[in-house]
């Protein structure tokens, strides 16, 4: 028998097991070794889809072809699955058919391999993940139901070829591809009662296939591109964690149970170990040295299932446990009075009154309060008789309206961590740290390419977590983008940082309103097009500021009841028509297709990171407000008035009107610069991007956002197409008419819209579409129900201020563009004919050069269509606003 040499198989050891459940544990062997081995007609056998290059299969490079597992009841559709990845592989990939082989599983599915050969590939210490990423894409794009995607674990292992499955009492069988294609299954079952052979390409005759090649070579990429991601994260998942169990988790595993509590025990204790910390590799090991101890112990596999369910139970925000639970009850009394000190410190506030000092849940009645410096936590009790929940402590008795039982809906820190925090014994991060870190987990978990956009998701995570000291309107985090680039992600990435964050979809005007005010809660949607209430829309479109109710008759009572909603803090659209939504301040992030959303790695851990980020957050906010109650951060009180003065007590309008027309004084330059450069828009964004900037000191906040409102301006200058220039023309001049008295004056929309359509007729000009024109419309200020009105005859508009002033500062944006373009170090030249050219604005170090007045249709590197605004390099080439940007960012990378 010919050796086989590592040239041909590169990895040379194998894991082999024995038995339907592997009783015995697997062993490594040689591939000679394997080749020499034989097995009983009665013996399982299977052996590991990798090959190893040492004897450890932790460690080190691993090789294989890529397997196929098609398993499902229905072995006809599994058939035709594999059949149909053949074929794809054979005509689109250009495979040929002798680098492909087939088996029948023996049960209920077909095993399809693709040769390592044909993609060049080499051992690789991640060869799964890349098998697992061509995979995801293979089962995307030909819709596959049944591709198992278990195989891709670097220890998995498969059954061997002409081995028996007990359970159907056949044999796993190699089957050429036309057998497969013509066999009925009946046929390929009667084949399978006993083992056979089918002649087989040599390996070393198949060479490499290009279109493979490259498939192999863009899934490498994406790991690596991953890996970098992942690399990013570190200094988040390097968070301080408390992985020293408590005394009732350390008694419990000190006493083994009996037949009949062996598996909730050991799944509570599972769910326990997580909340403080403890790897599941670390559970492995903790809870099988308890098993064992067990009377009877369970078997291995069945405790490795119930570890595995409850961590990924865990991790998905199901489970919680507490010393109450009843596996560790019995431990729970001397913990409890040991930690929590009860009796020693001051007595909780009744909720909804007047706080004399901070506190917050932590689930089961429990709350952490903080006063004068003191820091202790407390439970809230029922008392039947007089039907309420009291606390009673020191001889005072608070009475609460309602208290927050069972698992909390949102993530709460690990009991042990929380009395490290009440003694002193952590450290508590800065805001400005914690500022730093979301950016970092936003930027690679939502995939955004713009620091500014990683700048306004930190500060809605920011802006929920100070609710309780910005006492204005606040902004939202909109989402929106085609299906499956990755809205309901972002979502929730966004969602799981926020103050008492819950993420929703549907949920009536009633239950928003309801519980927002009993959880506290901060909302996230999903899909905002399919809000079924108009109030849950208003509340989107307008936002909330503390003192506004929401009222919803109670027919039981026969009397209203009144809410206090925290209203959405973020959501995702899905269609186009709530452009208004995106139009909102900068809120507005266009998420684009990206593998990465739907790469397993990234997305199995991102509750992890998140939770770890919330842990922080939770501590740095009752760090922070009992500091800010203190008078240690600023001004006691109301932040909004220490920053905005007596701005902050005024209505949305007037706030906005403050702002922008009289300037409040004492604002820093980079400050004063956010304003004029906000100047027409929104005032949320300022007023939240101020606060919180000096709040948590991170000036940096400010320069980002500049940066970011002059890259914004100079996007939407390339809206300003001649046919919306002449909608402010023929807008501007009814408002101008001498006639016109602006409150009073109203003229018919359709006449408007009429006369912009015939110019375009004369001028060879496409007519806007209806959503175009809805969307020009908002962006001069005009808005069914607040200046237009209804008619028989058509929609009325009434000719008032907000006309004026949008037409005011759509004219100062335009007087703007030149200092713009000072600073970007470059030369654009918008639409409009009343620009001129000033070719004392190029810079000599610009490799741009001003585009002449011709027609320019195509992008030379994308082909987008060049309407309106674009550059032109020095080599001649034009590019669109994105290409320029990919130029300008390589460019500025290569200066660093």
């Amino acid at each position: 028998m010919s050796a086989i040499s590592p040239d041909d198989y590169g990895c040379c050891f194998v894991e082999i097991g024995i038995g339907t459940y592997r009783s015995k544990p697997p062993k490594l062997v040689t591939l000679e070794e394997l080749k020499r081995m034989t097995f009983d007609k009665d013996v399982e056998a299977y052996s590991s889809v990798y090959r190893f290059q040492t004897y450890d299969p932790y460690t080190g490079p691993i090789l294989s072809s890529l397997l196929l597992d098609f398993d499902c009841k229905d072995l006809e559709l599994a058939r035709k699955e594999a059949l149909k990845i053949i074929n794809y592989f054979i005509e689109k990939v250009g495979v040929p058919e002798e680098a492909i082989w087939t088996c029948f599983s023996g049960s209920k599915g077909f095993h399809v391999f693709i040769n390592r050969r044909v993609f060049g590939t080499k051992p690789h210490e991640k060869l799964n993940i890349i098998w697992r990423f061509i995979a995801e894409k293979l089962r995307d794009t030909l819709k596959l139901s049944t591709l198992d995607m278990s195989t891709f674990d670097r220890r998995r292992m498969v059954r061997l070829e002409n081995t028996v499955n007990k359970r159907s009492n056949l044999f796993k069988i190699p089957l050429t591809l036309e057998e497969l294609h013509t066999l009925s299954i009946d046929e390929i079952k009667e084949l399978a009662r006993k083992p056979r052979t089918v002649e087989r390409e040599p390996s070393s005759k198949i060479t490499v296939i290009q279109n493979a090649f490259d498939m192999f070579n863009l899934a490498m990429d994406e790991l690596e591109t991953l890996e970098k991601r992942w690399a990013e994260l570190e200094p988040i998942r390097k968070l301080s964690t408390t992985s020293e169990l408590p005394e009732w988790i350390k008694a419990r595993l000190e006493k083994p149970v009996e037949e009949g509590r062996r598996n909730n025990t050991i799944f509570q204790l599972t769910v326990a170990m997580v909340q403080y910390g403890i790897s599941i590799e670390e559970a492995y090991h903790i809870l099988l040295d308890f098993n064992r101890r067990c009377k009877p112990p369970l078997d291995t596999t069945e405790v490795k299932r119930t570890i595995e369910s409850a961590y990924k139970g865990v991790s998905e925000g199901k489970y919680s446990i507490s010393p109450y639970s009843d596996a560790f009850v019995e431990f729970a009394g001397s913990w409890e009075q040991r930690e929590f000190l009860i009796g020693d410190e001051p007595p909780l506030d009744a909720a909804g009154g007047i706080k004399p000092f901070i506190y917050e849940p932590i689930g089961d009645g429990w709350y952490v309060w903080i006063k004068d410096g003191k820091k202790g936590v407390s439970r809230v009790n029922y008392d039947q008789e007089r039907k309420g929940f009291f606390l009673s402590l020191d001889g005072d008795e608070f009475r609460f309206k309602e208290v927050l039982l069972g698992t909390l809906p949102w993530a709460t820190p690990p009991r042990q961590e929380v009395m490290d925090f009440i003694k002193e014994r952590k450290r508590v991060m800065s805001g400005s740290e914690l500022f730093s870190l979301i950016k970092k987990y936003f930027t690679v978990f939502i995939d955004l390419t713009n620091e500014w956009q990683a700048t306004i998701s930190a500060l809605g995570v920011f802006e929920s977590q100070l609710r309780d000291v910005l006492r204005t309107s606040l902004f939202y985090i909109t989402f929106a983008s085609s299906f499956g680039a990755g809205k309901t992600t972002a979502l929730e990435a966004e969602t799981e940082l926020f103050y008492h964050g819950l993420a929703g979809s549907s949920v009536s005007d009633a239950s928003q309103g309801r519980v927002g005010e009993f959880y506290r809660a901060s909302w996230g949607f999903d899909e905002y097009d399919e809000f079924a209430g108009e109030t849950s829309k208003a509340l989107s479109r307008v936002g909330y500021r503390p003192g506004g109710h929401y009222i919803r008759w109670n027919p039981d009572k026969n009397q209203p009841d009144i809410t206090d909603p925290y209203a959405v803090r973020a959501f995702t659209i899905h269609s186009e028509h709530e452009a208004a939504l995106k139009t909102r301040s900068l809120t507005y992030i266009e998420l684009l297709k990206s593998s990465d959303h739907r790469v397993p790695i990234i997305n199995k851990y991102r509750r992890d990171i998140a939770n770890q980020l919330t842990r922080e957050l939770w501590f740095w906010r009752l760090d922070f407000l009992s500091k800010y109650e203190a008078g240690d951060s600023g001004d006691s009180g109301d932040a909004s008035k220490s920053v905005f003065g007596e701005l902050a007590s005024l209505s949305k309008e007037e706030f906005r009107e403050g702002l922008y027309r009289k300037h409040t004084k004492g604002f820093l330059p980079s400050e004063v610069r956010l304003l004029e450069a906000l100047r027409g828009r929104d005032a949320e964004l300022v007023h939240t991007a101020i606060s919180v900037a000096r709040l948590i000191d991170t000036p940096e906040i400010i320069d980002d956002l500049v940066a970011a409102i002059n890259q914004k301006r100079l996007e939407e200058a390339g809206e300003h197409d001649a046919r919306f220039l002449k909608l402010v023309d023929i807008v501007k001049q009814h408002v101008n008419n001498p006639k016109t008295e602006l409150g009073k004056t109203e003229i018919r929309l359709p006449d408007i819209t009429n006369e912009l359509i015939e110019w375009c007729k004369q001028n060879d000009q496409k007519v806007p579409a209806p959503s175009t024109l809805s969307s020009w419309y908002r962006r001069l200020d005009i808005v069914k129900g607040v200046n237009v009105r209804h008619c028989k005859d058509g929609n009325y508009l009434l000719l008032d201020e907000r006309v004026k002033n949008a037409i005011k500062s759509l004219e100062e944006f335009e007087e703007l563009k030149v200092d713009d373009l000072k600073k970007s170090d470059l030369i654009h030249r918008p639409s409009s004919p009343k620009k001129t050219e000033d070719k004392s604005l190029a810079s000599p170090e610009s490799p741009l050069k001003e585009t002449k007045e011709k027609k320019i249709e195509l992008c030379s590197k994308c082909g987008a269509s060049l309407n309106a605004f674009h550059f032109e390099r020095k080599d001649g080439s034009i590019l669109c606003y994105n290409c320029f940007n990919e130029w300008k960012r390589s460019k500025d990378a290569g200066k660093k």
